[in-house]
Order: C-alpha cells, then structure tokens, then sequence
C-alpha cells in the first residue's frame, strides 16, 4: 500500500548530502543535493495509518541507510520543492547548542 522509491546515483563516503522528500498530489519526489533523484505514484495519507521509514526499507534491513541525519523537518500541507533547486549551505531555522 506504500510507494518505495528507488533513487539514482551514488554515494560517496564522509560526504555530506542534502535531501528533500516532497509530495505535491500523488507525486512522491526525493531530491538530493537539489537534483531530482527518484519518485513514485500513491494516493495514501501518509503518516495517518501508515507508517514512514527513513534511512530503510519496512521489513528488511537490506536497504538500511548507514550514516548521519541532521536537520529533519516535517511539513504538513506544503510541497516545498517540486523541481530542481538550489539546497541551502547554511542552517535554517533553529539554532542547536552544542551539548557539553
């Protein structure tokens, strides 16, 4: 009942990615670094009933994300890109202090 989107391309190791996960209709789009990378067709509600997996696939560890995240946010109601764009180089919103 899901969509699972594969993207396009490579990763390179120590490496710092922007990506972006919007939907806008029934288009699931994931861009990284800016760049349009994969999307996929669903007309469920997502985060209702069904669940959202980031960083892997539901039921198998095969396509786990080994690495870092920072900076998640979850908008409701906006598709805040739907073509290509620039990422930002700086952080947006909220300040974060370092813990001691």
């Amino acid at each position: 009942t899901g969509a699972r989107i594969d993207v396009s391309g490579g990763f390179d190791t120590d490496q710092w990615f922007h990506w972006a996960v919007c939907r806008s209709g029934s288009t699931v789009r994931v861009f990284i670094n800016g760049v349009q990378s994969g999307s996929a067709t669903t007309t469920n509600n997502l985060g209702s009933s069904n669940s959202i997996k980031i960083g892997g696939f539901s039921g198998t560890n095969s396509y786990a994300f080994a690495g870092y995240q920072e900076g998640f946010q979850i908008l409701t109601g906006v598709a805040k890109y739907t073509t290509n764009f620039t990422p930002p180089t700086q952080t947006q919103g909220i300040s974060y202090q370092a813990e001691s």
